[in-house]
């Protein structure tokens, strides 16, 4: 995603000068990037399931909350994308996230590109952080591509 000074210094540039806080104000600078849901309303509607590695027995369902979120989102100059899912929502603050994460993402555009994601629960679950990576054909890392992804998580609330 493009850093907020990176917008700044590229609306100054158009501009050719350097705009007021005031007048930054009278411009709309939200874009619509995500939505979201918590699934669990009605309780006991979705479910977490377990299976044994090792024994062969029926799986275990447990009654789970998690977080259903997508978006859009970009490569940058190196072909990478890296960001957390609550830049994406408004999440309360005793959220927490584990493990299963389910993460996907698809190219915009009429052009082919081989896309690599990967994900890991950071700052003791109050976060994920995804990193998306991108190719042309001919391996090339590929900037600047726009990309559709959703996230859906388990979630617990810690009470607070």
């Amino acid at each position: 995603m493009t850093e907020k000074s990176e917008i700044k210094k590229a609306l100054d540039a158009a501009l050719e000068r350097n705009p007021t806080d005031e007048e930054l104000r009278l411009f709309n600078f939200w874009q619509k990037i995500a939505t979201y849901s918590f699934q669990s309303n009605p309780p006991g509607t979705a479910f977490l399931t377990q299976r044994n590695i090792i024994l062969s027995t029926p799986n275990l369902c447990d009654n789970v909350d998690f977080v259903d979120v997508d978006g859009i989102a970009n490569t940058g100059n190196t072909g990478v994308s890296q960001f957390r899912l609550t830049q994406f929502m408004c999440p309360p603050s005793n959220l927490v996230f584990s493990l299963p994460i389910n993460f996907v993402a698809t190219p915009l555009g009429a052009k082919p590109f081989f896309l690599s994601a990967s994900h890991q629960i950071i700052n003791n679950g109050g976060d994920v952080e995804i990193t998306v990576s991108m190719w042309d054909p001919a391996g090339k890392p590929a900037n600047f591509v726009a990309f559709d992804w959703r996230c859906r998580a388990v979630i617990n609330f810690l009470i607070v």
